[in-house]
């Protein structure tokens, strides 16, 4: 990734997740105190203790990366995977539509 991608990509998986949420749960905001209603849309009703680490990454990435001056580039290009896997696991058709 670039410099450029690397400061970005954080903010834009922030908001990828906020849209996201909003179209399944009231309370979208993609933050830690929504962990629940996070891990129930991504990953249903039995996620794996691997899936609820990854959503830790993923708000990590999403909340603290977007606003530090230093980013893990493999840690952001691995919560992006799980975040785009997860959502076309959830609703693939939603997931082609972003795509477009």
């Amino acid at each position: 990734m670039s410099d450029c991608e690397i400061y970005h990509y954080p903010n834009i998986m922030r908001k990828i997740l906020e849209q996201f949420l909003e179209f399944k749960v009231k309370n979208s905001l993609p933050t830690y105190s929504n962990f629940n209603n996070i891990k129930l849309v991504l990953c249903g009703n039995n996620p794996s203790r691997n899936d609820e680490l990854a959503i830790g990454t993923l708000l990590n990435v999403c909340n603290i990366l977007s606003h530090k001056a230093s980013r893990n580039p493999d840690e952001i290009l691995k919560a992006a995977k799980f975040l785009m896997t997860k959502i076309k696991n959830a609703d693939e058709l939603h997931f082609n539509t972003m795509k477009e």
